[in-house]
């Protein structure tokens, strides 16, 4: 190709699109990116929100934590039941299980004076309101037998937290290591079958006790129910996340639709009313 040839090619103007002709598509993000992105947010935002509400542990009586984020599209990541499970099992693995116990709210418009950043445009506040008095909230808690996974005295147990607050759970309906020990739930020690017997066999009589506080359940193991403390475990099945209860003076929260497991075969299904 002659020289004067190849300048006229490159001074030459770019020709106009035809009608109808194909326009060039701009490059925008997969729906896999899109979904990486939205736990990568939930995510950072999770890991600042325990950071900082770690500050708060043992002050069981903190109400208003709200987070504030003007960009919608952050909103709606750490909106809904999924944000609200992982930050309850957060919650729970740092050991600040009973904090918040009113929702987590979250506010679409921009963050007052004083609030704390945390992560992509999100900010916390936490008020504890001392002046006003906590609801008294109740609730109840179905806890029901599994089946082919061990036995209950009783297949259907309502726990009535405005009728007491605190329940024993343990195999037989009296405690062989402490007379003054009463089960609530009881898991049978006479079962007719002797699969379920045996695997009954593996739950002590002190394996637990169940605690409401303002109308929310926890779930607290003794140490006969604790492998670390020498007994037999105990864990809370929360769809795939197992949470096996290894601190005998932790209580961890009871969720709808959870699983206890009590030893190494009984099940407990777990609803709230």
């Amino acid at each position: 190709m002659s020289f004067l040839k190849s300048l006229k090619q490159i001074l030459s103007p770019v020709a106009p699109r035809e009608a109808g002709e194909p326009q060039e598509k701009e490059a925008t993000s997969s729906p896999r990116q899109e979904a990486g992105h939205v736990v990568q947010v939930q995510e950072d935002v999770l890991d600042a929100l325990v950071r900082d509400l770690g500050a708060l542990r043992g002050k069981s009586d903190v109400q208003g934590i709200q987070l504030w984020v003007a960009d919608s599209v952050t909103a709606q990541a750490i909106q809904g039941k999924e944000f609200n499970a992982r930050l309850r099992l957060r919650l729970d693995d740092a050991g600040l299980e009973e904090l918040g116990r009113g929702t987590i709210a979250v506010r679409r418009e921009a963050a007052p004076a004083g609030a704390r950043s945390l992560a992509h445009g999100v900010s916390l506040t936490v008020g504890d309101d001392e002046g006003a008095a906590a609801p008294q909230a109740t609730g109840r808690l179905v806890v029901s037998e599994v089946a082919g996974h061990g036995t209950l005295a009783c297949p259907r147990y309502v726990l009535d937290s405005g009728v007491k607050s605190e329940w024993h759970v343990g195999r037989g309906a009296q405690s062989s290591r402490n007379p003054h020990r009463t089960n609530d739930v009881v898991v049978r020690d006479d079962d007719d079958e002797a699969v379920m017997r045996q695997f009954n066999a593996f739950v002590s009589s002190e394996q637990a006790t169940i605690v409401a506080v303002a109308g929310r359940f926890f779930l607290q193991a003794m140490p006969a129910g604790c492998r670390d403390a020498g007994g037999c475990a105990t864990k809370i099945i929360s769809g795939e996340h197992v949470r096996e209860l290894t601190d005998v003076s932790r209580r961890y929260r009871l969720s709808d639709g959870d699983l206890i497991e009590l030893g190494t075969k009984v099940l407990l299904a777990v609803s709230l009313e």
